[in-house]
């Protein structure tokens, strides 16, 4: 489940696999040398949740869980400012006039890279596992 990162919506669409996954900032590793960034995370997998009940549009997915990496390429310079040992990746975005991709974090860890240019991967690490928990949703579609 490799998806490249090559332009800003391939960022979007990694933005929207990673949104609520949980890093630990320890893990955290920028190499100003081979001028590589990697995020490794524990991500939900809502592509492959499993609908477990529907009652007029209140529906319940078991979703499972993996650990991926993000990986970023072509970072000229990272400024990573760790509010908690553990946070949890909200957005990504990236600014084309910048050229700086900047997270946004429910703890308010700050991230921001400078890069030459977009490029990079997101990809799943771990097995898939189901961990107990369950979402509700609000939704008029069935």
């Amino acid at each position: 489940m490799p998806i490249r990162i090559d332009s800003q919506d391939s960022l979007s669409r990694v933005a929207d696999y990673c949104h609520d996954a949980i890093f630990d900032a320890g893990e955290i590793l920028y190499d100003s040398e081979s001028m590589h960034f990697a995020l490794p995370m524990t991500r939900e997998m809502w592509e492959k949740a499993e609908k477990e009940y529907s009652f007029l549009f209140l529906h319940r997915f078991k979703v499972p869980r993996t650990r991926s990496v993000l990986t970023l390429y072509d970072v000229t310079d990272a400024d990573i400012q760790v509010a908690d040992v553990e946070d949890v990746l909200v957005d990504i975005q990236y600014d084309a006039n910048e050229n700086a991709i900047s997270f946004k974090c429910m703890k308010n860890t700050q991230i921001r890279l400078e890069v030459e240019e977009l490029r990079g991967r997101l990809e799943d690490t771990g097995e898939c596992y189901f961990d107990g928990k369950a979402f509700t949703t609000l939704t008029l579609k069935p």
